[in-house]
């Protein structure tokens, strides 16, 4: 049980937790998996299969795209891969890297804290790591949240230079994303239902309102860590909240659902299309974040569960009193 004491600032969700931490576990299928090098490869992956569960198909046949785990004639795609020497490479960068990942650990088990308070009932997952050959930050499952060490390697780390990767994608390839990138992924599989989310106005507000629950789980971390945005990004953002909104209400888009507009303003990509190459992508997400920060900051008495079970995305907007910021 968690008990909340309400501190005393401006900050609703800058709270003191009587369980500093929820006791989660992290294992390592980074290191797991290249331990099979060497070994009974048949015997080692029904035994990592019988331990992981879906991650570790997902990531077989998913991730690393070298086939089922209970294919017969896995062994082969599995030991090719361990002996590839780009691999081998690319695993000691991670090993050496994240020897240890308990700062990483102590940082979700204490937004796992928060968590729990605002959702009791809510799942509480385990962390797995692996190293994906950059195809993914992030996988959940219903029990599991996966996280890709390749891409926290550090933005300037050279082996980014090597490989067919986006710039933008390596900008926040960097450690300190880690834990937020992690219970932003597990927090936006949780909630919402995306047969409701029918244009973008009601895409971008639930996003958004997961936004505000990374505002509860990390209320005294920095917006673009939690948002997944470099510095300077979300400074752009602040600055031209007002251009944006606006630019949203000329090409009238907030009750679309055409692909090019859903493209334009909620994609990932370096840059939103048709702003400046200074802002980043998904810009309409942002917003959506300011909208349901606006509609919270309205309804004080209104808790964090109560708040994310609203999928009446017209009334949210209306009853936030959003007013972009000149």
């Amino acid at each position: 049980m968690v008990l909340i004491l309400t501190a005393c600032n401006d900050n609703r969700w800058d709270v003191e937790l009587e369980q500093q931490s929820e006791p989660i576990e992290w294992k390592r299928l980074d290191q797991d998996f290249f331990a099979m090098k060497g070994r009974d490869i048949e015997s080692v992956n029904d035994s990592l299969s019988a331990e992981y569960g879906e991650i570790y198909m997902r990531y077989l046949w998913n991730i690393l795209g070298l086939g089922h785990p209970k294919d017969p004639a896995i062994a082969l795609p599995i030991d090719d891969y361990l002996h590839d020497k780009y691999i081998q490479k690319l695993n000691k960068a991670i090993q050496d890297k994240f020897s240890s990942v308990n700062p990483y650990h102590k940082k979700i088990s204490k937004a796992y804290s928060y968590y729990h308070h605002h959702f009791p009932d809510k799942y509480i997952p385990n962390v797995v790591s692996f190293v994906g050959g950059f195809k993914n930050r992030i996988v959940v499952t219903d029990s599991t949240l996966g996280v890709g060490l390749d891409m926290y390697l550090g933005s300037d780390h050279e082996i980014y230079g090597k490989v067919p990767i986006s710039r933008y994608r390596v900008e926040t390839a960097n450690v300190e994303y880690l834990p937020y990138d992690a219970l932003r992924g597990w927090i936006h599989s949780n909630f919402g239902d995306p047969k409701k989310q029918n244009n973008i106005l009601s895409k971008m507000i639930e996003y958004g309102k997961g936004l505000v629950v990374m505002d509860a789980v990390f209320p005294k971390a920095p917006d673009h860590l939690k948002i997944g945005y470099t510095k300077e990004q979300l400074q752009w953002c602040e600055n031209s909240e007002f251009s944006i909104w606006g630019k949203m209400m000329d090409q009238n888009v907030l009750y679309s659902n055409e692909k090019e507009a859903v493209r334009t303003y909620l994609s990932e990509g370096p840059f939103t299309p048709g702003m400046p190459r200074e802002s980043p992508g998904r810009v309409g997400y942002w917003v959506g974040w300011q909208i349901a920060r606006s509609f919270i900051d309205e309804h004080p008495d209104m808790t964090l569960k109560e708040f994310m079970k609203l999928d009446n995305y017209q009334m949210i907007l209306q009853k936030s009193k959003y007013k972009p910021k000149k």
